[in-house]
């Protein structure tokens, strides 16, 4: 299933995120109080699917989309960044797992909006591995996001993710087990 909004495919298509306004850069957690926008809210929850589904695609199509998904200035697990920062950060992690799968609960999927900022949080399944290096890694991890609406589009403008378990971690070579 495609998840992909048609803005994305269109920026994507361009190859470039575009100018953000400088709404897009400030502060991401700040939550007017405003009446909730059951339409934004539905968007980011698009896009925040579009996200994990990207994050499963190959490298080459993952780092290309990176910089489709963020804004000009970035909270990534509590760091300030730049899109070319997030970048190195994000191609140290598709370097040391090339291989990735995320599913999301849509069950535990929390979408609140209140003016231009919508917060998406869901939990999801993930497996990943490295055959150069024979390991896999497994588990169920939960992702928050803050969705900055700028220019008629979203923008991520603050990630924060944490692994809640863990699957036993075994050499990717190594035979599953029976059911």
């Amino acid at each position: 299933m495609n998840l992909l909004p048609a803005f994305l495919s269109v920026a994507l298509a361009l190859g470039a995120g575009g100018p953000v306004a400088a709404a897009a850069a400030s502060d991401a957690t700040a939550l007017p109080d405003e009446p909730p926008d059951p339409a934004r809210a539905s968007v980011a929850r698009q896009f925040a699917l579009s996200y994990l589904d990207f994050w499963s695609r190959p490298n080459a199509s993952t780092l290309f989309a990176t910089p489709v998904f963020y804004a000009s200035r970035v909270e990534f697990h509590g760091r300030t960044m730049t899109p070319e920062q997030l970048l190195v950060e994000k191609s140290r992690f598709v370097r040391r797992w090339p291989v990735r799968r995320y599913e999301p609960r849509l069950d535990t999927m929390d979408t609140r909006c209140r003016g231009e900022v919508c917060i998406v949080r869901t939990r999801f399944d993930f497996s990943a591995l490295s055959p150069a290096r024979d390991r896999r890694s497994a588990g169920l991890a939960e992702l928050e996001l803050a969705i900055r609406f700028a220019e008629g589009r979203p923008y991520i403008v603050r990630e924060t993710s944490r692994v809640t378990h863990r699957d036993a971690v075994r050499a990717a070579s190594a035979t599953p087990p029976s059911p």
